[in-house]
C-alpha cells in the first residue's frame, strides 16, 4: 500500500495493490470522490503474478506529482515493474540479476534523492538464488543491477526492511537494507555517500539469534535532526527486539512482550504534528492471537493490546499486510 499525491499540495490518495486468485495484479485505489478497482493485468502473455516485492511512488522532481510503481515477481522467475508515466500504465521487464541468477526472495524497494531538489530514483532490492543481496535501480537515464555480494561467509536468509537515512533535512538519501543472515545475525548493508559496507548489527542477547524481522524506520527527534534507523527483529525467545542509532552508537534494546510474538505486521513513525518529534510504533500478532502495538510516547515505552477486529475473530497475517502515516 502507498499514498499518491498529484502535487505538493495536494491530498494523499491510497492505492492497495493485491495479487487476484486469478493471477493478475490489481489495484484498489481512491480518486478523491470514489474507489476504483482497476485490472492491471499480468505481465507478459504466459507471465501470471508469483508474488509482490514492493511499491513506491516516484517524482521527477519535488514539485511533480507522484507516479505510482509495483514491483513483482512474475511466475517465470523474473522481476517485473507496473509503473505509471503520468498519463498511462506499462509492464516492464526488469530481468533477472545476472544469468542463472534468479529471485531467491524479496527485500524491499525504496527511492533515492541525491538532494531535496533531485528526482526520487527507483530502487528495488532481492535476495538472488545464489543467496546474495542484489539491487535494480535507476540512475536517472538507465537501469542497472548491482551486486552488493554478502557479508563474508555469510548469505541471505531474510530480508527485513528497507529504508534511505538522511544526515539532516538538506542532505542525499542514503539507502540502507537490514537482513537476517544464515549465521542467525542482523545484517545491515549501508551506502555511505561514496561506497557500500556490510556491518554486523550482531544479535540481540546471549544466545539469542533473529528468527524474523517485523520492519524498519527512521526517526527523527525534530523536523530538523538527522534521520536515525530503527530495526525492529523477533528474537528467537519470541521477544521484540529493537536495534537501532541514537546518533553516535548502536543499541539493542528488549523491547519484551505482553505475550511471545506470532508474526510481524509492521513499523511506522508517527507524529503529533508537522513540528513534533516522531515517535516509533511497533505492531505484531500475538501468540493469543491479537493485535498487540509497542510504542513511544516521547518518554516511555508501552504496549497496547488493540484485540481482535470482532468477538470470535483473531488476527492472522495471510500477507500483505502493512501501516502508513500521513505525512509524505
Amino acid at each position: 500500500v502507498i499514498t499518491v499525491m498529484d502535487s505538493p499540495s495536494s491530498a494523499q490518495r491510497p492505492y492497495a495493490y493485491i495479487k487476484g486468485s486469478d493471477g493478475q495484479l490489481w489495484l484498489n485505489w481512491w480518486d478523491g470522490s470514489a474507489w476504483h478497482w482497476s485490472d492491471q493485468g499480468v505481465p507478459a502473455q504466459g507471465v501470471t503474478i508469483a508474488s509482490g516485492v514492493g511499491v513506491i511512488t516516484v517524482m521527477d522532481s519535488p514539485s511533480s506529482a507522484q507516479r505510482p510503481y509495483a514491483y513483482i515477481e512474475g511466475s517465470d522467475g523474473q522481476l517485473w515493474l507496473n509503473w505509471w508515466d503520468g498519463s498511462a500504465w506499462h509492464w516492464s521487464n526488469q530481468g533477472v540479476p545476472y544469468i542463472a541468477v534468479g529471485i531467491g526472495g524479496k527485500v524491499g524497494v525504496l527511492t533515492v534523492s541525491d538532494s531535496p531538489d533531485a528526482a526520487r530514483r527507483s530502487y528495488a532490492y532481492v535476495e538472488g538464488s545464489d543467496g546474495q543481496l542484489w539491487l535494480n535501480w535507476w540512475d536517472g537515464s538507465t537501469w542497472h543491477w548491482s551486486n552488493l555480494g554478502t557479508p563474508s561467509g555469510v548469505t541471505i536468509a531474510a530480508g527485513i526492511g528497507v529504508v534511505t537515512v538522511m544526515d539532516s533535512p538538506s542532505s542525499a538519501q542514503r539507502p540502507y537494507t537490514c537482513m537476517k543472515g544464515s549465521d542467525g545475525q542482523l545484517w545491515l548493508n549501508w551506502w555511505d555517500g561514496s561506497a557500500w559496507h556490510w556491518s554486523d548489527q550482531g544479535v540481540p542477547a546471549q544466545g539469542v539469534s533473529i528468527a524474523s524481522g517485523v520492519g524498519v524506520i527512521t526517526v527523527m527527534d525534530s523536523p530538523s535532526s538527522a534521520q536515525r534507523p530503527y530495526a525492529y527483529t523477533e528474537g528467537s525467545d519470541g521477544k521484540l527486539w529493537l536495534n537501532w542509532w541514537d546518533g553516535s552508537a548502536w543499541h539493542w534494546s528488549d523491547q519484551n512482550v505482553p505475550v511471545t510474538i506470532a508474526s510481524g505486521v509492521g513499523v511506522v513513525a508517527v507524529m503529533d504534528s508537522p513540528s513534533s518529534a516522531q515517535r516509533p510504533y511497533a505492531y505484531i500478532e500475538g501468540s493469543d492471537g491479537q493485535l498487540w502495538l509497542n510504542w513511544w510516547d516521547g518518554a516511555a515505552w508501552h504496549w497496547s493490546n488493540k484485540s481482535v477486529p470482532a468477538p470470535g475473530v483473531t488476527v492472522t497475517i495471510a500477507g500483505g499486510a502493512g501501516v502508513l502515516t500521513g505525512w509524505a
